[in-house]
């Protein structure tokens, strides 16, 4: 019984990490505005951006692990933060902010209304947004309002 448990969840796990990489690698090396000026590699930029990624109450577990090692491989620095780093503006060491998989209610609920507000000004000043499952889902206009329609 255990040892299906841990093969179902590493199965989810794979599948996890083969979507990610299969919609979230081409975002992220065609659509980088700094490399298609300099006409640079990825492994030619000094300086490599830091991603945020949300990890609190809420997140699926294997979500926050796949995103960060799918960043990991691509050679991506990343870090794990919570609501609180949200609500009290700790956004200004990282050049892209990822919310992972999960639960947007509760997100919406421990990410306040500065939070989000900082969040808005973060991608006003140049940062960058990913939201997988839940957390594109509460980048939608019903949680926080970044887009109006997708």
């Amino acid at each position: 019984m255990f040892q299906q448990t841990v093969n179902k969840k590493w199965k989810t796990s794979q599948i996890l990490i083969i979507w990610l990489l299969i919609f979230l690698l081409p975002l992220l090396t065609t659509n980088c505005k700094g490399l298609k000026e300099s006409n640079k590699s990825v492994a030619e930029i000094e300086e490599i951006p830091t991603i945020a990624i949300y990890s609190d109450k809420g997140t699926w577990e294997d979500s926050v692990k796949a995103t960060k090692k799918m960043f990991q491989w691509m050679g991506y620095e990343s870090k794990l933060i919570n609501a609180d780093s949200i609500n009290k503006k700790e956004l200004d060491n990282f050049k892209i902010l990822c919310i992972p998989g999960g639960d947007m209610y509760q997100y919406a609920q421990d990410i306040s209304s500065e939070g989000k507000e900082n969040i808005r000004n973060f991608i006003s000043n140049g940062g960058g947004y990913i939201g997988i499952c839940g957390g594109s889902s509460f980048n939608s206009g019903i949680k926080i309002s970044l887009t109006t329609s997708v």
